[in-house]
């Protein structure tokens, strides 16, 4: 879970630095004459910029949580590839209601994010990937056991004759 906050933390601060340096502008931009050029109805009503950050945090902390408990780098890496597919086509709906959401610094954000969490995943060892093993002494086996047996059963035996 501390991973989680750390890795959605990193991505969060990325997507604000990013959006006060003001280096979404022309990707917005485009995406929005795209969209007009398209045919969408889009007129005045924007989502305000600062709803996308908490749309961000929201995205950025979820998926290095999900994928932190994720097993496999192809799982991590499909499910990344998912929410992003999910998360550019919530644009496109938004648009075909006639408002505009720009999902760049929501994309950016769990972008990073996933990344940051595949590569924390690959360096440390992660409960979900871990095998369930056997502890040493849990199981004994009959053999083991009668061996550990007869020796005392032989000095009661012989006790028993002195």
């Amino acid at each position: 879970m501390t991973a989680a906050a750390v890795v959605g933390s990193f991505a969060l601060a990325l997507v604000l630095v990013l959006r006060i340096a003001g280096s979404f502008g022309r990707a917005e931009a485009w995406l929005l004459g795209s969209y007009e050029a398209g045919g969408f109805g889009i007129e005045a009503a924007f989502v305000h910029p600062w709803w996308g950050i908490l749309v961000a945090a929201a995205g950025a902390y979820g998926l290095g949580w999900i994928l932190l408990e994720t097993p496999g780098l192809a799982r991590r890496i499909l499910l990344t590839a998912t929410v992003m597919v999910l998360t550019a086509m919530a644009s496109v709906v938004l648009g075909l209601w006639g408002v505009f959401w720009s999902p760049v610094a929501t994309m950016t954000a769990m972008l990073w994010s996933g990344f940051c969490a595949m590569v924390w995943a690959h360096q440390h060892p992660m409960p979900c990937e871990a095998g369930e093993e056997i502890a040493p002494r849990k199981v004994i086996s009959i053999a083991e056991k009668r061996n550990h047996e007869e020796p005392a059963e032989n000095r009661r035996k012989q006790a028993r004759e002195k």
